[in-house]
């Protein structure tokens, strides 16, 4: 039951979609000045908190308490709600003076570090806000210059800071503090909450926000207080990780390094996964590896590239790689079928594509021997401004028994998996190397900022199709400031693979369009819950329409959770609001009898495991077949000169092929 050759000298694709009108590119937002996007070990920046402790925090007019106390209130909250992980500093003013005239000096100067920043300190942290007492001065800009002495001096940093009133001690002008301090350092941002404020006081701390890219926020009680406090200490994303053992594809056809499929144990597929980059807009499109394969063998070959660390609209570009397979020095390809990697005008979500060969030794075009596979960027669709790393697995299979399997998946419909209600807030894998399994229904809740993906695994059997619920639970609305996100296009995107990289078609409610649930612009929270499936995974889809083929291989399916933010402009050093939501999954319906598969014993490893990566002359113990044939004939016409002058010794050495591009392993 071999699937049925193609013929072909070239990749053929459709590009109807990659056209980008000039209406849509009219509605491009423009991108804020800042700093060039850029990963970050961490999506929880230092954080300095700094509480108003001034006498005018005693007036008893916040919700039925005094503001002192309901500022006490809203800071636990705060300091109870951070990650762990997160670096916090606490600070007030004007708790240590009175606010008499003759105390206005030392007033000024009346600025206390609560605590110093730090990790493990959250029990210090509230202790040190209980303690808390109103009674002084409001030295806002001193009070900033204390609290950016606590942070790093480079990096993503944010200041917090509450204030009822006016600054009562300039110079220095607190709003030129704020500029000098951006001036010094373009990652740190300062967001601003005003506490009952009157109009004098609120547009000073907007200039303050506005100085270093920050946001202000006005407040009348400790529940608002405690939800803006929560907002401005929001974090920046976490970009994805691509793990494999690290190859490095050559732009020259015939030169590419060797890579190793994987094969079969115990009858279930073993992929080796490799880690490249597709370059930035290289000249030379077209990266090309090397591969043995024998009589019989089908590869498998699955490819996933995440979204840089960033999102926005990129208008007019397209990004596209095919994949093809073809003899060494020929033309003719031998895939059965394939898909390629591409995005247009947006890279909302993982991209995948795939190639499975015939078994190979069918045709006489395509016999057991050295091959070529090439991941060719389609000219005139280059798109991408960065490197762009993605993840590849490989695997043979040689013999499967496919005798008494059942047919194709033939009906779409499915099922919908109702959504679990929330559960402990957990934090996802940023890569599909760390994946947690969800199986029976489990459910994970976690929060997201946009540019962020979220990976999980699901265990599904033959005869059996994945089923994923997504569900929005909390909601921040966006900022029309030049923040996040400007009204609408916010999306959390879901998109599947196969267990070896293959992208897995997923459905949602019968509909075509790509699966996801809406997030709305005015921070509502949708009762409506987003719910997609796969084909029933079955070894026969190995021959089926497009639709179905990519359900073809049981095992721990994998699905992505992306949220994408169309009309915007973030990255790894943009300080976001998170929303919440609940992934539930399962594998819905029987099991059933799955092929017997065969194939060599896999060579795979754990991405952690260290493994040469070999060049097409690098076989054994690092000298290929040309290789040793160049060594054998220098040492010939050595022994035929000393014959011949009678006094040359002769040495022989052993040596590796050099400059040829062998790569080394890791993680």
């Amino acid at each position: 039951m071999a699937p049925k050759p193609s013929r072909r000298s070239g990749p053929a694709i459709a590009l109807s979609g990659l056209c980008m009108t000039a209406v849509t590119a009219a509605v491009l937002v423009s991108a804020p000045a800042g700093a060039e996007p850029r990963e970050t070990g961490t999506s929880t920046p230092p954080l300095a908190v700094i509480i108003d402790g001034s006498g005018s925090m005693n007036a008893d007019d916040a919700g039925g308490q005094s503001r002192i106390d309901a500022a006490k209130q809203a800071t636990r909250g705060l300091i109870e709600s951070l990650p762990d992980e997160q670096e916090v500093s606490l600070l007030t003013y004007g708790t240590n003076t009175g606010s008499t005239p003759g105390e206005k000096e030392a007033g000024c100067q009346d600025i206390t570090v609560l605590e110093p920043l730090g990790t493990g300190n959250r029990d210090q942290l509230l202790s040190s806000v209980d303690a808390l007492a109103a009674s002084g001065y409001t030295p806002l800009g001193n009070a900033l210059l204390t609290a950016e002495e606590q942070l790093p001096a480079e990096g993503p940093r944010q200041v917090v800071l509450v204030s009822d009133g006016i600054d009562t001690c300039a110079p220095p002008p607190v709003c030129e503090v704020a500029q000098q301090m951006k001036e010094r350092g373009t990652d740190l941002v300062v967001n601003t909450i005003g506490f009952n404020v009157d109009p004098e006081a609120r547009t000073e701390l907007e200039c303050v926000a506005q100085a270093t890219e920050g946001t202000y926020a006005d407040v009348g009680d400790a529940a608002s207080l405690q939800t803006e406090l929560v907002r401005k200490a929001g974090r920046s994303l976490v970009g994805a990780e691509v793990e494999g053992e690290p190859i490095t594809g050559s732009l020259r056809p015939g030169e590419g390094p060797v890579i190793v499929p994987g094969g079969v144990e115990d009858g279930v597929a073993s992929p080796v996964f490799y880690r490249d980059v597709v370059p930035a807009e290289a000249e030379e499109s077209a990266l090309h590896y090397t591969v043995e394969l024998e009589e019989g063998d089908r590869l498998h070959v699955g490819m996933m590239m995440p979204p840089p660390p960033s999102v926005g609209l990129q208008a007019g570009r397209a990004f596209v790689v095919q994949p093809s397979l073809r003899p060494i020095g020929e033309t003719l390809t031998c895939e059965a079928w394939g898909s390629a990697m591409s995005y247009a005008n947006s890279f909302a979500h993982p991209i995948g594509g795939a190639l499975v060969s015939e078994p190979i030794g069918t045709s006489e075009t395509c016999p057991a021997g050295r091959y070529e596979l090439v991941l060719d960027q389609v000219q005139g669709a280059r798109g991408n401004t960065v490197d762009q790393p993605f993840r590849m697995g490989v695997w043979v299979d040689n013999g499967t028994d496919e005798s008494g399997l059942a047919p194709a998946s033939q009906d779409p419909s499915f099922v919908p998996l109702s959504a679990a209600d929330p559960v402990a807030p957990t934090t996802p894998a940023t890569s599909p190397a760390d994946a947690e399994v969800l199986d029976n229904g489990d459910a994970v809740t976690a929060e997201i900022v946009a540019g962020e993906t979220h990976w999980f695994r699901v265990p599904v059997q033959d005869g059996q199709r994945l089923r994923a619920t997504i569900q929005l639970n909390s909601n921040e609305a966006p900022q029309a400031d030049g923040g996040i996100v400007d009204e609408m296009g916010r999306r959390l995107e879901i998109v599947g693979f196969s267990p070896a990289m293959l992208p897995l078609d997923l459905v949602q409610d019968d509909e075509e369009s790509q699966p996801g649930l809406e997030i709305p612009h005015d921070g509502s929270v949708p009762a409506t819950s987003a719910a997609v499936a796969s084909a029933p995974v079955r070894w026969a889809n190995l021959e089926a329409d497009a639709d179905l083929r990519s359900a073809y291989l049981a095992g721990e399916q994998l699905v992505a959770v992306r949220y994408d933010a169309l009309f915007a402009r973030a990255d790894a050093t943009t300080e976001q609001f998170p929303v919440t939501y609940t992934f539930t999954a399962d594998a819905h319906g029987d099991a059933e009898e799955g092929p017997g598969l065969a194939g060599p014993s896999s060579a795979a490893s754990d991405p952690d495991d260290t493994q040469e990566t070999s060049t097409p002359q690098d076989e054994d113990d690092g000298l290929g077949l040309w290789a040793w044939v160049l060594v054998a004939a220098a040492i010939a016409a050595v022994l035929a000169l000393s014959v011949i002058v009678a006094i040359v010794l002769i040495r022989r050495r052993r040596t590796s092929p050099g400059g040829l591009g062998q790569g080394s392993a890791g993680g």
